[in-house]
């Protein structure tokens, strides 16, 4: 059981990180800078556009890692271990892991915590910096996890804990930064603290970080330009030698300025006189520069592309991948970090099996294959397996394309196949070879 005072130590190192994080998610959630600090000119066009390239980023990568299912595999065939896996995360939602990394987007750090629901059943929930704290040792171990919340219609706003450790899980509420136990002590049964991580990188290596103060300077000038151009609705009319009467009524009950606004004539009364429009001097090239500018930064800073740009109507998927290649290895360090967090779930999910029903499998023997959702070109990758021939196994070969996330499941349906179309033959076939459909 951890001793408060190391309690309270957690809680202000999760306070003093937490405004860091809150700013990082409004972010993603368009309560930027930009937006809160826009400098307002009394009776002025004051609109704010809102321009969010971290969520845009986000969703993105976490679409290009998970657009596809995970395949779950193994290196000796034990096919058991494999349908366990699929068997007892079948009630979770399909769309778990790409949440689970696009939360890890927001702060390039995530976490999942487990738990057995009330019919019993392996599961999780996913958690962030903002509502939760991590304690490791030395080694990069796990001590203790800490999930803080408030109870929904609380007007007092009471702050509470729940601290696993490696064999319990206990309730505390939080006072003046003082933790003081409330209800029972509950058992772990998984004998570490459940919890599984997904690091992505450092604070600063998020893509909050890399393109924040860009995003605001977009975002301020689409703005400015914006507003400018929804105050020429307002443009000024410059009168030389002559005057108009906006309060005086005639016969027609209009005044002289109502009567030019219907009727679009101005009767100027000399030859001197002159009238025409007051505008600012717009140069419209200068400003689409700058907003280019900025933009193709945030793209460079964050190693994306930008679809909206013209390409060839021929490029080939090697092409259009090629494209990607920047993306494509910032996503692959996102995969790793899947890995490691799913490789420590099936961990606790074997412990949870083991537990139940008694039989041991080993995480070691567990494959993950992640299919990207980007451009493949499956024709060339069939031509070279072609070329392979019997250098490379059916079940490797086929888990190479991109339209296969089960090899296990897609060989058994082979084998099904082929033994069916041998017992056919053999009906078809006498044993002397003779054929049953021959004809006298």
């Amino acid at each position: 059981m951890a001793e408060k005072e190391l309690l309270s130590n957690c809680y202000l190192d999760y306070k003093k990180n937490k405004t860091t994080y809150d700013k990082m998610n409004n972010y993603y959630n368009n309560e930027s800078d930009a937006r809160k600090n826009y400098q307002i000119i009394t009776d002025r066009i004051n609109n704010i556009l809102d321009v969010n390239f971290i969520q845009k980023f986000i969703a993105e990568e976490s679409s290009y890692v998970l657009g596809n299912p995970i395949t779950y595999s193994s290196y000796t065939d034990n096919v058991d271990a494999v349908n366990a896996i699929r068997d007892n995360i079948r009630h979770w939602s399909v769309k778990h892991d790409r949440e689970l990394l696009n939360e890890s987007l927001k702060f390039n750090i995530g976490y999942e915590l487990y738990f057995i629901d009330k019919i019993g059943r392996f599961s999780s929930i996913i958690c962030n910096p903002t509502s939760c704290y991590i304690l490791e040792d030395d080694f990069g171990n796990i001590e203790l996890f800490i999930r803080f919340y408030t109870k929904r219609f609380d007007k007092t706003n009471t702050i509470y804990a729940d601290v696993y450790e490696s064999t319990t899980i206990i309730h505390y509420r939080v006072l003046a930064n003082n933790f003081e136990q409330i209800g029972n002590i509950d058992e772990n049964m998984f004998g570490r603290v459940p919890v599984s991580m997904v690091y992505i990188g450092s604070l600063y290596e998020s893509i909050y970080a890399r393109i924040k103060n860009l995003q605001d300077a977009l975002q301020t000038n689409m703005s400015d330009n914006s507003n400018e151009i929804s105050d020429f609705r307002a443009s000024y009319i410059k009168m030389t030698g002559c005057k108009i009467d906006g309060t005086t009524k005639g016969e027609d009950g209009l005044t002289d300025l109502q009567r030019m606004k219907k009727l679009g004539i101005l009767n100027l009364p000399s030859k001197d006189s002159d009238v025409a429009w007051l505008m600012k001097n717009f140069n419209d090239s200068y400003v689409q520069n700058n907003l280019n500018n900025i933009e193709d930064k945030i793209y460079q800073m964050s190693s994306h592309i930008n679809y909206n740009e013209k390409m060839q109507s021929n490029l080939s998927g090697t092409a259009l991948r090629s494209r990607l290649l920047s993306l494509e290895m910032k996503c692959k360090n996102n995969i790793q970090a899947m890995q490691d967090c799913i490789k420590n779930r099936i961990e606790f999910l074997f412990l949870y099996l083991y537990k139940k029903t008694g039989v041991a499998y080993n995480v070691g023997d567990i494959n993950l294959t992640f299919t990207p959702s980007i451009p493949t070109d499956d024709f060339l990758t069939a031509q070279m397996i072609s070329q392979l021939g019997d250098k490379i196994s059916t079940k490797t070969a086929l888990s190479q394309l991109s339209f296969i996330n089960n090899p296990d499941l897609e060989m058994k349906q082979i084998e099904e196949e082929n033994q069916a179309d041998s017992i056919g033959n053999d009906l078809l076939t006498n044993s002397d070879g003779s054929d049953n459909n021959a004809t006298n």
